[in-house]
């Protein structure tokens, strides 16, 4: 792993976080093998941001995470409505919080380093210049 990779990579492994420093390699991936995913997205970020500055701003971070479940700010209001309804939907789909479902972008280890060593935000697709 680069110096950056490893930098991500102990910030994703922190005690709240579901790998070990061990376990991450550049092809992890952050919402189906680390498991940060919804509002854990932000305090993430913020630890990255706390790292590396405000180049972990230019990543689109909720494209790459599920956000069926997270609430933030003012949406908070709907939670027990949103609730409610999840207790209704229940006995059909036997979950009270909708799993990811892997079918968010995948960002890797390897790519979040890749952006904050160029500065800017790159396309997972796109070669660097």
């Amino acid at each position: 792993m680069t110096p950056t990779e490893e930098e991500v990579a102990r910030v994703m492994s922190s005690p709240e976080r579901a790998l070990a420093f061990d376990e991450i390699t550049p092809a992890t991936i952050m919402a189906t093998d680390a498991r940060i995913d919804g509002i854990d997205v932000d305090d993430f970020v913020a630890d990255l941001e706390a790292e590396f500055g405000p180049i972990v701003r230019e990543i689109p971070w909720l494209r790459f995470s599920d956000q069926r479940a997270s609430f933030r700010g003012c949406a908070c209001v709907i939670a027990p409505f949103w609730l409610l309804w999840r207790a209704m939907l229940y006995p059909i789909n036997r979950e009270w919080v909708p799993l990811p479902n892997g079918a968010v972008e995948p960002l890797t280890v390897g790519h979040i380093a890749r952006v904050i060593d160029a500065g800017y935000w790159i396309e997972p697709d796109q070669v660097d210049p």
